[in-house]
């Protein structure tokens, strides 16, 4: 994908965000290219351009539109590098995650990096703050889930079998113990790595009554 979306036609995102916006009846209102300060706080830049130009620790993009039923809404499309090396300095960007309160986080394929030690910070960030976390068996490995176990209940849907090949060493024994013991909803679309011979997976991680964020 970062080859496909770096060419002399398509360079970025934007244009990919905006298409699947657009087929889903949003208006646009704005486009406005950003970064985020040292204090969490959104900075706008006068052009893309003139962000591309910067060597900055996060840039963004903020796209004000309208809905199909009519509301107002905002999305933040963040580009930065996520692994604690990384991350640990970019304090701005920890800061603007940690104001937006509770939210719901989905994550697919997702190249199972929420499991390695290197991206603890982007983890922790998730389990602190997410009231719902929706994502395949390549997002947050289950066992961090089960840290505090009973912070989460837990909905599976479609089949838990052996990660694809290039993610061999990422099978999780105890995530199919949990599909086994709980069972799990059928599942009629692929998604993720397994999507082509229709053994795709995805979870609900909810907080449980009495542990949700104010």
């Amino acid at each position: 994908m970062k080859r496909d979306l770096q060419s002399g036609e398509l360079n970025g995102t934007l244009h990919l965000l905006l298409l699947f916006m657009h087929r889903t009846g949003c208006r646009f209102v704005a486009a406005r290219p950003l970064t985020i300060d040292t204090n969490g706080v959104k900075q706008y830049y006068p052009s893309f351009e003139k962000l591309n130009t910067e060597k900055l620790k996060t840039k963004g993009i903020e796209i004000s539109f309208v809905d199909a039923s009519g509301i107002q809404k905002e999305l933040n499309y963040l580009s930065l590098d996520a692994s604690d090396y990384y991350l640990k300095n970019n304090v701005g960007f920890r800061k603007f995650i940690q104001q937006q309160g509770n939210f719901m986080t989905y994550l697919k394929g997702a190249s199972y990096l929420l499991h390695k030690t290197h991206f603890s910070i982007t983890r922790n960030l998730i389990l602190n703050q997410s009231s719902m976390v929706v994502q395949d068996d390549s997002g947050i490995g289950i066992k961090y889930f089960l840290q505090d176990s009973d912070k989460w209940e837990f909905r599976f849907y479609g089949q838990y079998t052996k990660p694809i090949r290039k993610f061999a060493g990422q099978y999780q024994p105890l995530l199919d113990s949990m599909y086994k013991l709980n069972g799990a909803t059928k599942l009629d679309f692929g998604l993720g790595y397994n999507f082509k011979d229709k053994n795709s997976n995805f979870m609900i991680a909810r907080l449980r009554s009495g542990n949700t964020r104010s």
